[in-house]
């Protein structure tokens, strides 16, 4: 993997609001494509600044952020295959499952019959495809997020950001949607970059674990997971799991001094 080119390079990367709140300092990391990366840090760290900056959401004060070779707003306003899966499912209520998936094609005005062809792929590879016609408020929070999800995968993504997108979930849900999210990826290889505060989260999703320092956020530590894939739902119960959780916590820990 790291021969690979680079899909995401930050170099320098510093980003202040107003009203002089410092939430970024010297950030230096690069994300290869095809990789699954994760960011773990303390609350209010940056890492959803992080994310809207990749997107090309908001601009750095200070630094260079590339993707796909690109200013990340470049690359954005090029029509770069990037996907946001939000932290609440953001689906429209009057929308049926089918309709919510099929919005960004919509807008990309894709001719009717592929665009529903593309739906039903996607309603396919989220396990949904008997409930396209329910709308939202007629499907659990996994069942919405596993919708937002299919949304985001659509579009046929290369670069794929998901910011917390199953924190609100119960624990067996969001297990199960860690494997079927982990399943997509091995299946189709988009690069991805996910924030999460559940550090076995990351280390059962991930290739590699970026731990953010508090704010100003800064990459305190890189580290590679040890873990070939596919990886079984097993794992999370063996030793060495549980020795390399306590690893990164420990780095994360760390970076809140």
């Amino acid at each position: 993997m790291s021969s690979a080119p680079a899909m995401v390079a930050a170099d320098a990367l510093d980003m202040t609001f107003p009203g002089a709140i410092h939430a970024l300092a010297k950030v230096n990391f690069t994300v290869r494509r095809g990789e699954f990366v994760s960011l773990v840090g303390p609350s209010g760290c940056g890492k959803s600044t992080l994310l809207r900056l990749i997107a090309g959401l908001a601009s750095p004060t200070v630094g260079t952020l590339s993707v796909a070779g690109l200013p990340a707003a470049v690359a954005r306003r090029r029509a770069t295959r990037l996907s946001f899966v939000f932290q609440d499912a953001t689906l429209l209520p009057w929308r049926t499952a089918a309709a919510n998936i099929g919005l960004p094609l919509e807008l990309a005005a894709l001719a009717g019959a592929e665009r529903e062809a593309r739906v039903r792929d996607s309603l396919r590879m989220v396990g949904l495809s008997d409930f396209a016609r329910r709308r939202p408020r007629e499907l659990s929070g996994g069942m919405r997020m596993r919708v937002s999800l299919a949304r985001a995968l659509v579009t046929h993504p290369e670069l794929l950001l998901l910011d917390e997108p199953f924190g609100a979930l119960d624990d067996i849900t969001r297990q199960r949607l860690n494997e079927d999210l982990l399943d997509l990826w091995l299946k189709q290889r988009w690069t991805s970059v996910f924030v999460t505060h559940n550090i076995a989260e990351a280390a059962f999703l991930s290739t590699r674990i970026l731990v953010m320092s508090q704010r100003p956020g800064t990459i305190a530590a890189d580290i590679a997971v040890p873990f070939a894939t596919p990886r079984r739902p097993e794992l999370r119960a063996e030793a060495d799991f549980a020795r390399f959780v306590g690893d990164v916590g420990r780095e994360l820990r760390k970076g809140r001094e």
